[in-house]
This record gives structure tokens, C-alpha cells and sequence, in this order.
């Protein structure tokens, strides 16, 4: 059972555009954006299923041309892969453990991230959502398009991160541009 968009703070479009290419999908009933993925980009962002992402080994995962973050029943970091780390300029082995929300990006603490994640994590049911997100980074701004998935079955959370190529861009939905992102201890 997938919840609806209103119950986990997301609204429906009058026309949804995809969240990766920024073109039109399809008209919708309502009068605000929203945004999904075209089938042009579904094979490129979703040529892996979350779930078959969590079965592989490290070395796979730091292959992907994403950043990929897997979050924990407490919101610990479990899993952080190479192009992550690199893009956040944090050490794998300094972000594992530490919660996501308030020690390694309290940036993403704000209601379209941190808050979606909480609202998922009650209504216990598996939901994804994209976000565009402005990360303020002590060394510049990076535009990133991100993708949540909670699995109920075990209660983690996923984010699929992809730089946009933007580096300093000061609009995206709930971000904050004066957002410092921590730094893991070096």
C-alpha cells in the first residue's frame, strides 16, 4: 500500500515535469508543480531497484554514478559510497554511524527531507519521493536532485543523490543556501 501524496506532505501537479531532466510528463488536476521521472530517464536513475542496491558490495556501490546513502532505523548512516564522499567532500569511514539529520548534513533537517523521512517512518508504509536541494558546502553550493525511499520491511531509508552539474544555485525546494553541511572529524 502506497500512501497518498497529501499524507506525507507532497502535493499533486497540474503538470508533473520530470525531477532529473526538467521536462513536462503529464497534466494533473491540481494547480501546484510536482515532479517525477520521465521514461527517458526511469532507466538511468532506477536501472537498479533500491532494493537490489542494498544487496551489493561495496565495490559495486562505489561504481555508481551517484551518491548513495543508506539511513537506518535511527537515522545512522549504514552505507555512503564513493561518489557521495567525494561530492561531500566526507570520508566513508568518518560518516558511518552518525545521524544523518543532525551530525553529517543537519542541513537536510528541514521538512521536505528530515521531514518527509519522519512523516514515512509514522505511517510505516514504503513511499519514495524526489527532492531538488541546494547543499551550501563550506567549499561551494551543489544543486543535487535526491531521491528518498523508506522500505518498511527494514525500516531504512535510502537517497540516491545526483549532482545536477549546477554549483551555485541559491532557489530549491527547502533548502537552505547558508546551510553549512558538517564535516566529518578528518
Amino acid at each position: 500500500m502506497v500512501p497518498n501524496a497529501d499524507a506525507l506532505g507532497m502535493s499533486t501537479a497540474s503538470q508533473t515535469v520530470c525531477a532529473w531532466c526538467q521536462q513536462p510528463i503529464r497534466a494533473s488536476a491540481t494547480a501546484e508543480d510536482s515532479h517525477g521521472i520521465c521514461l527517458d530517464c526511469l532507466p538511468e536513475v532506477f536501472s537498479i531497484p533500491v532494493e537490489s542496491l542494498l544487496q551489493m558490495d561495496q565495490t559495486r556501490l562505489d561504481a555508481l554514478p551517484y551518491g548513495f546513502v543508506v539511513l537506518d532505523e535511527r537515522d545512522a548512516v549504514v552505507e555512503f559510497n564513493a561518489f557521495e564522499a567525494e561530492l561531500a567532500r566526507m570520508r566513508r569511514e568518518d560518516v558511518l554511524g552518525r545521524n544523518f539529520f543532525t551530525e553529517v548534513a543537519p542541513c537536510t533537517n528541514v521538512e521536505q527531507l528530515g521531514g518527509w523521512v519522519r512523516r514515512a517512518r509514522a505511517i510505516g508504509v514504503d513511499a519514495t519521493t524526489q527532492v531538488m536541494f541546494v547543499f551550501g558546502f563550506q567549499f561551494g553550493r551543489r544543486l543535487v536532485d535526491i531521491t528518498l525511499s523508506f522500505l518498511a520491511a527494514t525500516k531504512t531509508v535510502t537517497l540516491v543523490v545526483r549532482e545536477t552539474g549546477s554549483q551555485d544555485r541559491d532557489a530549491a525546494a527547502g533548502s537552505d543556501p547558508d546551510c553549512k553541511r558538517s564535516r566529518a572529524k578528518e
